[in-house]
């Protein structure tokens, strides 16, 4: 799914991504998903592919048995303000493509009924 509809939203910076326990490489991850958002043209494929990836490097960090379950612990309480600010930014855009869809379909009704 490709948006190409320029975005009226504010600007993201690291610091709504990232936290005390993020790690380079899910801040190198951080960066191309705010490089996304703030992008001029939104490509929601490859937004959701970088969270998909950001999704499976938190997981892999979790499941790591060489951490303590301390730092585990207060990571994964970061996350979820995270997680829950991506799943906000996600929901908005599905609610927007549903609404861009229903135009398209009753623009499409409108066109039948004056062929």
């Amino acid at each position: 799914m490709n948006s190409n509809n320029k975005k009226d939203k504010a600007r993201f910076n690291l610091s709504d991504f990232s936290h005390d326990y993020t790690f380079d490489e899910l801040d190198c991850l951080n960066k191309q998903i705010i490089s996304i958002l703030n992008s001029e043209t939104l490509d929601t494929e490859d937004l959701f592919k970088q969270i998909d990836t950001r999704d499976l490097i938190v997981t892999k960090y979790l499941e790591d048995q060489q951490i303590p379950l301390e730092n585990k612990k207060f990571f994964a309480e970061s996350e979820v303000k995270v997680n829950n600010e991506l799943l906000t930014i996600c929901k908005k855009l599905l609610l927007e493509s549903e609404k861009e869809l229903i135009g398209v379909v009753r623009g499409r009704k409108a066109i039948k009924k004056y062929k």
